[in-house]
């Protein structure tokens, strides 16, 4: 697993609850271990680790001891993490599962699978909530100049032609100067006849970059925008009535009790198996606080010094939407063991054994993933919300579905309905 402390406790929850027997299909008997590499953002640690654990020369990396025989999978998060991997793994007996990354660089790598839903995926569900929402038919497009904000509109396009989607304008803001690009698209529909209605296939801040130049122009109102995969975390006060009646369509997600459960049993005394170090900053900063016997770093931007009988609350704890997809990552690598044919199971050790000897354990281990039929264990969605089941595309993609919600007079964002008995687009 690597990059990401939110990720990171969310791999130790799923690997938590394989060995508690929560997981239905869990060879319960097989314990599942896992080890976490911190990467300082260093795509070529990722690299050098996955290339010291393949070769067994662990002498000069971060990670703990880990036996390359038993290595069945990685967990890599994003698009750069995830080839820095596959240019080291792609020979070896190891899957590579990752929860987000999508880049078009990877569609070739032969043993990674992808829990996030295809760019083409995506495109389909935004030109049918386009049709959906009052017909409507003739729009504009902003978009990143990132991976993601390409490739997601492109799949859209093609989607588009099919019905009669008319596109006026294409704006695509660039890294450098994306402020400058927004407020230079915003002027351009400004004076553009017709145009009501605007899709955004852009990061967070290049979403606020927009809002922004709407506020500046002196045209809220003017538009109603549509929102492909990535709304701000939290809108800011000045921008709630640019963003009121937004249209955001995400992937499925929701509040993950079990896992926020998990993450407040802990505490300074008991956080097992996070390293000292590492919990203590995500303390401190959790509950901005200071704390004065900090192993190694005591963060003096806080005034407030931490009690010693301080509790993590929900609210204190940030969950990315990539959580649960790590969940599904971690999980579905272990219960494709079952999967493994050509290694019965009769005991612990002779299991472990025929999978560590396996001749073609790679491909073994690839048919095995997109076997798995994952369903959510018991108590992850609390009890206002049933079960969610994952499988595989033949393509190594995902799909958890997808959540299509708009954005209310407080700035957050509302659910909303758009097919009957269903509260996410069903494809």
């Amino acid at each position: 697993m690597m990059n990401g402390f939110p990720n990171m406790l969310a791999f130790f929850y799923a690997l938590n609850s394989l060995n508690a027997g929560q997981v239905e299909g869990n060879l319960q008997s097989v314990p599942i271990g896992g080890s976490v590499v911190d990467t300082c953002s260093n795509h070529l640690k990722v690299s050098q680790e996955a290339f010291a654990i393949l070769s067994g020369d662990q002498s000069c990396v971060s990670s703990r001891q880990v036996m390359r025989d038993s290595l069945i999978g990685m967990v890599t998060m994003g698009d750069q993490d995830t080839m820095a991997a596959a240019r080291v793994t792609s020979e070896s007996p190891v899957a590579l599962v990752s929860p987000a990354a999508a880049a078009e660089q990877l569609d070739d790598v032969p043993n990674l699978l992808r829990v996030t839903s295809s760019p083409d995926v995506e495109g389909q569900v935004v030109a049918q909530v386009l049709r959906r929402f009052q017909d409507w038919s003739y729009v504009a497009v902003i978009r990143s100049g990132d991976e993601k904000g390409k490739r997601s509109s492109d799949a859209f396009f093609v989607a588009a032609r099919r019905q009669d989607t008319c596109i006026n304008e294409v704006f695509t803001l660039s890294e450098a100067s994306p402020g400058m690009d927004a407020s230079l698209a915003v002027e351009q529909l400004r004076r553009t006849p017709g145009v009501r209605v605007v899709l955004l296939f852009t990061t967070e801040e290049d979403t606020e970059h927009v809002l922004r130049a709407v506020r500046s122009s002196g045209i809220v109102g003017r538009f109603v925008f549509i929102v492909s995969g990535r709304w701000l975390s939290n809108v800011p006060g000045d921008l709630v009535d640019v963003a009121r009646g937004s249209i955001i369509i995400k992937p499925f997600s929701r509040e993950i009790s079990g896992f926020l459960e998990y993450v407040q049993s802990m505490n300074l005394a008991n956080h097992a198996p996070i390293p000292d170090d590492w919990f203590e900053e995500f303390w401190q900063r959790s509950l901005r606080c200071r704390l004065e016997n900090a192993t190694t770093v005591m963060l003096t931007e806080f005034n407030q010094p931490c009690r010693a009988n301080g509790r993590l609350s929900a609210g204190d704890i940030h969950v990315p939407m990539e959580t649960l997809r790590t969940i599904i990552a971690t999980q579905t690598l272990s219960l494709s063991l079952r999967n493994v044919h050509e290694c019965p199971f009769t005991s612990a050790e002779a299991f472990v054994l025929c999978i560590q000897e396996l001749p073609g354990r790679a491909d073994a281990i690839r048919w095995a993933l997109r076997q798995v039929r994952w369903e959510s264990p018991s108590g992850l969605f609390g009890q206002n919300f049933g079960e969610k089941q994952f499988q595989f595309s033949d393509s190594g993609w995902g799909n958890l579905g997808f959540d299509v919600m708009y954005v209310s007079d407080t700035g957050a964002p509302v659910m909303v309905s758009v097919s009957s008995g269903c509260d996410y687009l069903c494809l």
